[in-house]
């Protein structure tokens, strides 16, 4: 008899009770909520997002700098893509034309030839990257980062929703960390 009280006791010890299985789930999953809290991995990716952002419109500026270097020009206008020479400047297929934001563009922009909504950007020549999220403070996605490479810099030069919304990445006060109330 003893034998078979063992045999018993040791089936019973092998499986977890409903309560027991679902205090254990609990416990998990409010341990996961915490560490959600504690690191919240959402504004550090998008602090990555943010910093890819600068440090490519950065490089793509640079380059562009070193191609009117060499050619003594700034490539023509293109609409949302790469100006013909810039390959050998630039790895186009690691940043162009897509940006690190979900639906943001990568946009060269020579307005040399072109009188602006803001009359003193005319002729200015940047890099701009558009869509940039949870910038604009009425809430849309309509805002562009720009690398000035000539000239006052504009969002945009004549689309009168969008002109007056962005910020110049190269311009003094500029931080991307700074989001708007």
């Amino acid at each position: 008899m003893m034998a078979q009280d063992m045999i018993k006791k040791q089936k019973n010890k092998q499986a977890f009770t409903l309560l027991e299985l679902t205090i254990a789930f609990a416990i998990i999953g409010i341990m996961s909520v915490a560490v959600f809290v504690v690191i919240s991995p959402w504004q550090k990716i998008e602090r990555a997002q943010q910093l890819q952002s600068v440090n490519e419109l950065n490089e793509i500026g640079k380059a562009l700098g070193f191609f009117a270097a060499d050619n003594g020009y700034f490539p023509d206008d293109v609409n949302r893509g790469l100006p013909p020479g810039i390959e050998a400047y630039i790895n186009p297929e690691e940043m162009w034309p897509n940006g690190p934001f979900p639906g943001s563009v990568y946009d060269y922009d020579n307005w040399s030839d072109k009188t602006c909504i803001d009359t003193e950007a005319s002729g200015s020549i940047q890099i701009t990257l558009r869509e940039v999220p949870d910038r604009n403070p009425d809430g849309s996605a309509v805002w562009a980062w720009y690398y000035i490479l000539d000239g006052k810099g504009t969002p945009h030069c004549n689309n009168s929703n969008e002109w007056d919304k962005g910020e110049c990445v190269n311009c003094p006060g500029f931080d991307p960390f700074n989001l708007p109330q």
